[in-house]
């Protein structure tokens, strides 16, 4: 675990979702939205991401933060959930994460991804 290099690849993944609003405040244009149909997708690429980056695990307030700085508007309510650790089981039962918990009883997901 290499959390510099977590801590460095997050802050440019964020960069990068900072340059898209700051385009999208500029342009006027909608700000993403994450429905029922494509919130898989979303999820998806961000774990993906985190995967290519050689991460082999993550707590979930890392992608939830991930997701919000993409997608501010997210609510769990709005994809059909009731908490957010409903949305990482059901990211389980996809085959993208496998939910454990740590020394301390704190929910970490291991990345996936699927190829």
């Amino acid at each position: 675990n290499d959390t510099a290099g977590m801590a460095l690849l997050l802050e440019e993944n964020q960069l990068a979702h900072l340059q898209v609003a700051d385009l999208d405040a500029e342009t006027g244009e909608n700000i993403p939205q994450l429905t029922k149909e494509n919130w898989r997708e979303a999820f998806a690429a961000q774990i993906k991401a985190y995967k290519d980056g050689g991460f082999e695990r993550v707590n979930p307030s890392i992608l939830k933060a991930d997701i919000l700085t993409t997608y501010p508007d997210f609510s769990e309510r709005a994809i059909g959930f009731k908490r957010f650790s409903d949305v990482m089981k059901q990211l389980e039962k996809d085959g993208l994460v496998v939910v454990e918990m740590d020394e301390q009883k704190s929910m970490l997901i291991q990345v996936l991804g699927k190829e």
